[in-house]
């Protein structure tokens, strides 16, 4: 959801890589970020109990914060879920399963 090539180990499918940054491309062309959305979204979803982001600085630990502080755009949400619909409760293996 950061942008930029996945990693060729990355299990994603095709398909996958491909709507999530179709997703990625549609905010940054409306001025927006992914992964503030996205954040945003799984914390104010009441049937997410728990949110794992990934964070290596101080300075991402407190954009994060702010992000969550601010109020979601739901137009843009909208938008993005309707994008990500093709591939929505899609995943990939990961594991020993």
């Amino acid at each position: 959801l950061r942008g930029g090539d996945l990693p060729d180990w990355h299990p994603a499918q095709p398909m996958i890589r491909e709507i999530c940054k179709n997703a990625f491309d549609y905010c940054k062309s409306k001025g927006a970020e992914l992964p503030k959305l996205a954040l945003q979204f799984t914390v104010s979803n009441p049937e997410i109990a728990t949110t794992l982001v990934g964070m290596c600085t101080q300075s991402e630990l407190e954009q994060n914060i702010r992000w969550i502080s601010e109020p979601i755009d739901e137009a843009l949400l909208s938008e993005v879920l309707q994008i990500l619909q093709p591939v929505h409760n899609l995943t990939w293996k990961s594991g020993l399963i």
